[in-house]
């Protein structure tokens, strides 16, 4: 009987072990630098720790491809009471692709200040590319006391918006409604392009906290999108599915409206 019971315990110390093992850290390919494998894309939830190894503090590395025209929003939370003490802690930062130039740090998601938020995005101006970039996740609060059980969750969400269909030819003018549902001004860039996938140019403007932005495309630009029709990618520095909104042909001759939703990417 108590050679069962040993196994027993033993087994479920093995288990819990295993549960707590953060395997990005795990052997020499780990997540430690620069030479990290773990991509972050739309949709990605993992759960790390940030357990000192060896006397030194860990640090979570993730290599981001972002292309041109598209925003995005990393998510720090779900960290257990030793990792973050509310003073900025952990830190989350968005790093060139030197792995050393600052590009942005995190904001708290809430006042309470624990959960962090990186949003971002990179223009296109029309072209076709990426940008490279490093999220690092450090400084945990517990430093070199962080154990297998000081851990994290971190998503990322792809925020960019689109308008399959605008129109302002044939007697319709085209109009761009968003939302602003959050108590944050969103910022958005507008990019323009023919249905056959030529860039027209760009509008950019802010959307005040819990305000609707009403905007005429065909005033836009000195009138650059007069006798056009195509369709929009929209990047903002807002939260995923922070801004939302449709585009709403109106064809003034007849009165009739024709409403087309901006669309995102779906988690």
């Amino acid at each position: 009987m108590a050679t069962k019971v040993a196994a027993f315990l033993a087994a479920l110390a093995l288990g819990a072990a295993a549960a707590r093992a953060d395997v990005w850290d795990r052997g020499t390919d780990n997540d430690n630098d620069t030479g990290s494998d773990n991509e972050i894309v739309h949709g990605i939830s993992q759960v790390h720790d940030l357990g000192a190894q060896a006397g030194v503090a860990d640090e979570d590395w993730y290599p981001l491809r972002l292309a041109y025209g598209r925003s995005f929003e990393i998510r720090v939370e779900g960290m257990t009471g030793d990792v973050t003490s509310g003073s900025n802690a952990p830190t989350v930062d968005l790093l060139a692709s030197d792995g050393t130039t600052l590009v942005k740090e995190a904001e708290d998601v809430t006042a309470f200040g624990r959960a962090r938020s990186l949003r971002f995005g990179s223009t296109s101006n029309g072209a076709v590319g990426y940008t490279s970039y490093f999220v690092r996740v450090a400084n945990a609060a517990c430093g070199t006391s962080c154990t297998g059980e000081d851990e994290y969750r971190i998503r990322a969400y792809d925020t960019t918006l689109t308008l399959p269909r605008f129109n302002n030819t044939n007697g319709q003018v085209t109009v761009l409604i968003l939302q602003n549902p959050s108590s944050r001004p969103i910022v958005y860039w507008a990019g323009v392009w023919t249905s056959g996938g030529v860039y027209l140019g760009s509008h950019a403007a802010l959307v005040a906290p819990y305000a609707t932005s009403v905007t005429n495309l065909s005033t836009v630009n000195a009138g650059a999108l007069n006798n056009q029709s195509g369709s929009l990618v929209i990047l903002n520095d807002g939260p995923y599915q922070g801004l939302t909104g449709k585009g709403v042909a109106v064809e003034p001759a007849t009165g009739f409206t024709f409403d087309t939703a901006l669309t995102g990417a779906p988690q």
